[in-house]
């Protein structure tokens, strides 16, 4: 079953509240502008690190910044200039501490030189704007091209970076010394004179930190919830008063469930929330009702069906170009149009829920089967490691994670029919019965294959002869990509993705520097281009 689970069904169309579409291209010039501050805060944190002054609360706030801004383009050109007012705060202030540091320490201090942003005019707003569109054309003048894109990869990978540690803290485990090198990469990245190579190779040791966090990351919503168990989620919709969870911070939809035990209203999760559903401490509350999605690609068709309230979780950062109407989330500066509501107390969720028209009948959809057993999975990927030992198969394919759109599906079939025999394909999302596909459609859980890796890592000969196709396209895709080099796969695939998320110029750096591909209109052409190592 694809993931347009809810897709046909007339009555996710019914008794929605209207929305609301705006857009600012300002935001782009805001945003650059933003980076440049971040990058002169980082530049302080370390200068005050060499002389040996504790930069805890610095780090902090930077990746409490990053994880805020730099991720979110729904943010009015109001909430980015009150942002980057702060940011501009920080910087002059830890100017002045490092200064004073300097004199104290009788060393002498190494202050940043060139334009600085002024706050200090009546027209601060036009200013900025400005100056960070100055800021871009300095960039695309001064960089080369291969630094150009080593700098907007760093920032795809620090902004993943922060986003998982901030939710790894959020469950109150603390990464104290890794958070040192969030302001360390930017350091490197804006104020050092590396030649690319040497660029490329501190990405690529970033890389290896940000790999770390993810994985840290997932042992500790493990630890928390329990292991991932194979279950049948609810696609059916249920008559009465609603909520919709999306985003992926489980902690979230928790909270929530607890203050719904007394109440007779049906949570659904959405989108990435999907496993939730495998996790035994969360899949025991009766609230939990289902899982509601209309599309993949298309979240604003999503939140404007659905006839109760949305809460996005803390961090999520779903990109909501357009949607406005009954949203909220526990962020701290929230986007424009939806409301904020405190982590602690979600009571007008559910009191918006309650206004709601909620779903008017029953509706009978089916179930979908998420989750796995790792002991069994493991098992047969023992037994296709022996195939390949055993000289059975040469080359090993991965495809996933989920995604289904039209292209892709016709892209796939085309694919498995020209899959020679001597191939093997793991598929995380497209389906196919034959004997060298296995399937095991993990949505948007990527943690078993790391473990997958993890396990083949012990076959290098294995990994040499291995290509990945990787199907999703999110704000965590490039750091997916640049971890499966980590692993050695030589072949690793994007697919077509709004620009929003991955931009051209972004795929072409990936390409030039780190022999990330994107498919071609042929899958034979690629088989063939994969197994003749023609790249």
């Amino acid at each position: 079953m694809g993931l347009f689970f809810n897709y046909d069904n007339s009555v996710c169309n019914e008794g929605a509240t209207p929305v609301f579409f705006s857009y600012d291209p300002s935001i782009t010039s805001l945003k650059e502008l933003l980076i440049y501050e971040l990058s002169q805060m980082s530049y302080y944190s370390v200068k005050l690190k060499e002389i040996g002054i504790d930069t805890e609360k610095i780090n902090d706030r930077i990746i409490n910044y990053i994880s805020l801004a730099v991720v979110n383009l729904d943010f009015r050109k109001e909430q980015f200039l009150s942002v980057i007012k702060n940011i501009y705060d920080c910087v002059k202030e830890l100017e002045e501490e490092y200064k004073a540091e300097c004199v104290k320490q009788e060393v002498e201090p190494q202050l940043i030189i060139g334009e600085k942003l002024s706050f200090e005019t009546k027209k601060e707003g036009f200013a900025a704007i400005n100056f960070g569109e100055r800021q871009s054309i300095l960039k695309n003048t001064v960089f080369s091209k291969d630094k150009k894109s080593l700098s907007d990869i760093v920032m795809m990978l620090v902004s993943n970076a922060c986003l998982c540690i901030t939710e790894i803290e959020n469950y109150g485990k603390y990464l104290d010394k890794i958070k040192d090198e969030i302001p360390y990469i930017l350091y490197l990245i804006n104020h050092c004179a590396l030649s690319d190579d040497e660029l490329k190779q501190k990405v690529i040791d970033f890389s290896k930190i940000n790999l770390q966090i993810m994985k840290e990351l997932n042992f500790v919503i493990l630890e928390k919830y329990g292991p991932i168990e194979p279950v049948d989620v609810d696609l059916n919709i249920k008559k009465g008063k609603c909520i919709l969870v999306s985003g992926h911070y489980y902690r979230n939809l928790e909270m929530l469930l607890e203050l719904l035990k007394d109440e007779d209203i049906n949570v659904y999760t959405h989108n990435d929330m999907l496993f939730a559903h495998c996790y035994s401490n969360l899949n025991k509350y009766k609230n939990l009702a289902g899982h509601y999605q209309r599309s993949l690609n298309n979240l604003e068709l999503d939140f404007a069906t659905f006839p109760g309230a949305v809460l996005v979780t803390k961090n999520s950062h779903t990109n909501l170009d357009t949607i406005r109407g009954r949203l909220f989330t526990p962020d701290n500066s929230p986007a424009y149009g939806i409301s904020k509501v405190s982590e602690n107390d979600f009571t007008p969720v559910i009191e918006a829920s309650k206004e709601e028209k909620g779903f008017k009948k029953n509706v009978n959809i089916g179930k979908l089967s998420v989750g796995y057993n790792k002991e069994l999975v493991f098992d047969k990927l023992q037994k296709v490691i022996d195939s390949f030992i055993n000289g059975k198969f040469k080359h090993l394919f991965f495809i996933g994670l989920t995604n289904y759109n039209s292209e892709q599906n016709i892209y796939f079939k085309k694919f498995f029919e020209n899959l020679p025999d001597d191939c093997y394909v793991i598929s995380f999302s497209y389906s196919r019965i034959q004997d060298n596909v296995w399937h095991l459609d993990l949505y948007y859980d990527m943690s078993l294959i790391y473990d997958i890796l993890d396990k083949l890592e012990k076959y290098p000969q294995i990994l040499e002869n291995t290509t990945f196709f990787l199907t999703q396209c999110h704000l965590r895709t490039v750091s997916h990509a640049l971890n499966l080099k980590l692993y050695n796969i030589k072949n690793i695939f994007l697919v077509e993705c709004c620009p929003t998320i991955i931009s051209p110029t972004l795929v072409d750096g990936l390409k030039d520097l780190f022999g990330i591909k994107k498919i071609s209109k042929s899958p034979k052409d690629d088989i063939e281009t994969i197994l003749n190592n023609n790249f």
